[in-house]
């Protein structure tokens, strides 16, 4: 199951996740604006099917100057494109306890 409606403690909706059709344990994210629509995009997750991998992208908005889009994607909903930027990578232990996250950043300057 991957979705579901992320509320604040006043039960105020701040986020609502919608599976990715097509796929087996991709996700997207949505902002409030959204009312279960795929209207406020804001991150996609691709996860592995052992659910130990995850690679988040971020939607028409590099991190940095220069930065170069992982892949374009084309909603079945509204038939706009758009770009996804790699953000972070998030390694989950086999026991489940640890992860380890790594944000993308810009490649370092030559000396």
């Amino acid at each position: 199951q991957r979705e579901f409606d992320i509320v604040d403690s006043a039960k105020t909706l701040m986020y609502t996740t919608r599976a990715v059709p097509g796929t087996l344990a991709w996700f997207d994210v949505l902002g409030p604006g959204s009312c279960g629509k795929y209207e406020d995009l804001r991150l996609r997750v691709q996860v592995d099917l052992a659910r130990r991998t995850w690679i988040v992208y971020r939607y028409n908005k590099p991190l940095f100057v220069g930065q170069k889009s992982a892949m374009k994607v084309t909603s079945t909903k509204s038939d706009q494109s758009y770009e996804l930027y790699k953000t972070a990578c998030i390694t989950v232990s086999w026991s489940r306890y640890v992860a380890v996250a790594a944000r993308y950043g810009p490649p370092p300057l030559s000396s």
